[in-house]
């Protein structure tokens, strides 16, 4: 984040148009920035250069009839040169100054950063509540538009599937999974399910998973080759990738297959389900389909 500071601009009274100098944060640029009165109060309008979609915040101090204050305004900013936008602000009284306190820009994208993977983190699926450990969690109907914003604060809350990230070399199957550098595992009460990632700044790869029940000594093994590519970071909306993968099972079943994944990622808005409302949320599209064969089953 780039923080750039801005000269204070008063006049005698209380101005209809207060002029702010150009500035730049992080590659882009905002120009003919100005503070105009406005019917119920006051807009900010001006011009944006952005090498990406993104948004654009801005920290003012204003001096107005009633005292200084803060104000914080968010505003979407599209990609290319000479982009105009207007955005209102409400200030407690009339302006007599403005100072432009800082700028940040940020790309409209998703990195590997916005998805940690640190051992000791969890992740977490509300559902109804399950009466057995086996028992399998059923989906409920919703009703959404693609483009957001998508409002799931009716879903069930009685029940939890909960996700632990552990360090790989502290599973079971660590051996079967050598290039693994993330792993999660979900703990029914019946079986412990254990996914497998390589991942690093560029992907977020699935390199297969482990089922160990409480009924077998043998673990059921997943493994898939190359790794599954999940994510591809940097993305954002209107991005897309796919995944060609050879399957190889081992343990209770041995087998092998093939499977191709085609994703897109659709749009970014926010989200609200029960325990809150998230923003800066994406939703993303994969169909998949493959073919494979099980070569022999185990006792």
């Amino acid at each position: 984040m780039v923080f750039l500071c801005s000269i204070l601009v008063v006049g005698c009274g209380y101005p209809k148009t207060i002029n702010l100098d150009s500035k730049s944060a992080n590659g882009a640029t905002v120009s003919d920035l100005t503070i105009q009165k406005a019917t119920g109060g006051y807009k900010l309008t001006g011009k944006t250069d952005a090498p990406k979609d993104g948004e654009i915040k801005f920290e003012f101090k204003i001096n107005t009839e009633k005292g200084k204050e803060k104000t914080t305004l968010a505003v979407s900013v599209p990609m290319g040169t000479g982009k105009a936008f207007t955005t209102e602000m409400k200030p407690k009284g009339r302006i007599k100054g403005a100072e432009l306190k800082a700028m940040v820009y940020e790309p409209y994208e998703f990195t590997s950063k916005d998805y940690p993977m640190d051992p000791g983190l969890k992740m977490v699926y509300y559902s109804e509540k399950l009466a057995t450990g086996s028992e399998q969690s059923q989906p409920f109907a919703v009703g959404f538009n693609l483009e957001g914003p998508w409002d799931f604060s009716t879903g069930p809350t009685e029940g939890e599937i909960v996700y632990d990230y552990v360090a790989p070399n502290e599973t079971p199957q660590a051996a079967d999974f050598p290039g693994a550098n993330a792993a999660r595992k979900n703990d029914s009460g019946t079986s412990v399910d254990t996914d497998y990632f390589l991942r690093d700044a560029s992907s977020y790869q699935v390199t297969g998973y482990a089922i160990k029940t409480l009924l077998s000594e043998v673990s059921q093994i997943e493994k898939y080759s190359p790794p599954e590519l999940t994510y591809k970071f940097p993305f954002k909306v209107g991005d897309n990738w796919e995944s060609v993968n050879d399957i190889v099972e081992s343990g209770l079943s041995t087998g092998t297959g093939r499977q191709e994944m085609q994703t897109k990622v659709i749009a970014r808005n926010s989200v609200k389900v029960p325990q809150g409302e998230y923003d800066k949320c994406y939703l993303k599209r994969f169909s998949t389909s493959g073919s494979g064969e099980q070569i022999a089953a185990s006792d």
